[in-house]
This record gives C-alpha cells, sequence and structure tokens, in this order.
C-alpha cells in the first residue's frame, strides 16, 4: 500500500522507533518523488516544500518513518598554495 505524503509530521512521538527511509540528495530536494523504507514500506511524496534530512513523515503506532540522506563521496582536491591564494 503506498502512501501519499503532503507535508511532514508537525510533531512526531520520538518515543517510536524510527524506520527510515534513504534517499539521495537530489530526491529529497524535490517536492514530487517516490521511496521506499527500509521495511518495505512505499512512499509516494506531493509536497508544498521539500523535506529536510530527519523529518519524520508517517506515524503509526508501532513506528515513525524518519527521512534519512544518503551520504555522498566527496572530491578532496590538496591544495600546494595558501587557501586565500586559492581563490
Amino acid at each position: 500500500m503506498l502512501h501519499l505524503i503532503q507535508f511532514p509530521v508537525t510533531s512526531p512521538n520520538l518515543a517510536l522507533p524510527a524506520t527510515l527511509l534513504r534517499v539521495q540528495r537530489l530526491s529529497i530536494a524535490k517536492r514530487t518523488w517516490r521511496g521506499e523504507a527500509d521495511d518495505g514500506v512505499e512512499f509516494g511524496f506531493a509536497l508544498n516544500s521539500p523535506l529536510k534530512d530527519g523529518d519524520t513523515v508517517f506515524e503509526t503506532r508501532t513506528t515513525r518513518y524518519v527521512v534519512q540522506q544518503q551520504p555522498e563521496s566527496v572530491i578532496e582536491i590538496p591544495l600546494d598554495v595558501a587557501p586565500s591564494a586559492a581563490a
């Protein structure tokens, strides 16, 4: 069953265990997208504004579903000059 989400839960019950909905940065920045939580529950998003990492999007009596942005690879470029000269 697909749950349609239009906005995050405003006052989540933090005592409930969290089930993660892992998303890429490009998806979390959108207002319309679909995702699947770690336990297989599917969600569709039609939002007025994008979500943020850590937002609770849905709750049941036993769990709350929390958006978690997936980590990204980063390229580090070492500079052999003073940082002020790099600009």
